[in-house]
């Protein structure tokens, strides 16, 4: 225990910045739950679930962006595809050759792309 203390106590910026990283991701769970609760609450159109997802999403890079954290690539193109679909969906736009299709296939990839980079060690 004493070895973790002196760490902490050589780099505070680094313990700061975790403390950040660590209060954005739980805001950003936060407001996701808000957001899926709202969204029965009120049977909010799917276009618009999909919207405030992917602007949740890409609101919390913005925050580690401007508390000088290091962005998580994996998380701001999930943010895009999920805008993207919530622009598809609300302008009842289909994508040729998808068959409705896309955005499942879509989110199975970027959960297998997780999963993957936890195995491998890595946290995207």
């Amino acid at each position: 225990m004493a070895d973790e203390s002196v760490k902490q106590a050589e780099n505070p910026a680094e313990a700061s910045n975790q403390n950040m990283a660590s209060k954005l991701s739980a805001a950003g769970w936060g407001l996701f739950f808000v957001w899926i609760g709202l969204a029965f609450l009120v049977s909010m159109d799917a276009g618009l679930v999909l919207l405030g997802i992917g602007a949740i999403t890409l609101a919390i890079q913005m925050g580690r962006k401007s508390f000088g954290l290091p962005l998580e690539l994996f998380w701001i193109v999930v943010g895009i595809v999920f805008l993207l679909a919530g622009i598809l969906y609300l302008l009842d736009v289909s994508v040729p050759g998808s068959s409705g299709a896309l955005l499942p296939i879509l989110l199975v990839l970027a959960g297998l792309a997780l999963l993957v980079s936890v195995f491998r060690g890595r946290r995207t």
